[in-house]
């Protein structure tokens, strides 16, 4: 009776925002997966211990390395490796993905997350913030990104524009529609608090 498991307290994962990242698109966007790449660059970090980084490439990998210095007559290089796998897009060209380094997950994903050695959300347990949100707070950010997305100013109180120049009426309805269900539902929470 009541194993380890069986109540309902659950351990939170922590969040991917707590992690340093690596996305490999980013990576792409700023030339660093060019075949034969090897670049030494000052480190973007603010970390007094770490002297230089290094970025090469080779096919299909990307190693990336930096010069730590432990105390003034100690230092030491430490690399990472990383599998890149290319796949075609619809519409003509390339995309990479990182290969998650641990042995038995190998997924193909965009962004990699450290804790000690680089590996993918799953394998780090991590979530999205957004998985910790009640109900109420989904609503907001959903009809913030809805105002946003018609260029209006967030938050449900504040005054609706119209529709933007350049956007289609049937796009324009469908946001509006769903947008009026997110304030329907929203108003109602607020009424049955108060």
């Amino acid at each position: 009776m009541g194993g380890f498991g069986s109540g309902r307290w659950k351990a939170e994962k922590n969040l991917t925002v707590d992690y340093p990242q690596m996305d490999v698109r980013h990576l792409q966007q700023l030339g660093y997966l060019e075949p034969g790449l090897s670049l030494h660059l000052k480190p973007a970090c603010h970390d007094e211990n770490m002297e230089s980084v290094t970025v090469k490439t080779e096919p299909g990998k990307l190693i990336i390395g930096h010069h730590y210095r432990k105390n003034e007559s100690v230092s030491e290089d430490i690399y990472y490796h990383f599998k890149i796998e290319w796949t075609a897009c619809h519409f003509g060209g390339k995309r990479p993905w990182f290969i998650c380094p641990v042995a038995d997950c190998g997924r193909r994903v965009a962004i990699l997350y450290g804790d000690g050695q680089f590996t993918c959300r799953n394998c780090n347990r991590l979530a999205y913030p957004c998985q910790r949100e009640n109900p109420a707070n989904r609503r907001l950010r959903k009809v913030n990104k809805i105002r946003r997305q018609l260029g209006w100013q967030p938050g449900i109180l504040n005054a609706e524009g119209g529709k933007p120049k350049n956007m289609h009426w049937k796009t324009f309805l469908r946001l509006m529609n769903t947008y009026d269900a997110l304030y329907i539902q929203d108003v109602l929470h607020m009424a049955q608090k108060f």
